[in-house]
């Protein structure tokens, strides 16, 4: 799956779940907050790439921390074969 996602001001993606999964984030313009439930905390900046490996499962939410500007996020998500 590959999302081209716009967050808003002041928005993002609530905490939420991902299992056996492999996911690939990249701001294009602004960075973009990161959090997760295994202690985490990191801005991605334009110029760099997350990829987070799931396995047995991860908590995780990201934000758009800037106060004027809306940032521009391609998210990939890649299954693979085996558990």
């Amino acid at each position: 799956m590959l999302n081209d996602d716009v967050v808003a001001v002041g928005m993002g993606f609530s905490k939420h779940l991902h299992i056996n999964i492999e996911i690939v984030y990249t701001p294009l313009k602004e960075p973009l907050k990161h959090q997760d439930d295994l202690g985490n905390s990191a801005f991605i900046k334009s110029d760099k790439v997350q990829i987070m490996s799931v396995g047995t499962g991860v908590q995780h939410s990201e934000k758009n921390n800037n106060s004027k500007v809306p940032i521009d996020l391609l998210q990939i998500w890649v299954f693979p074969k085996k558990t």
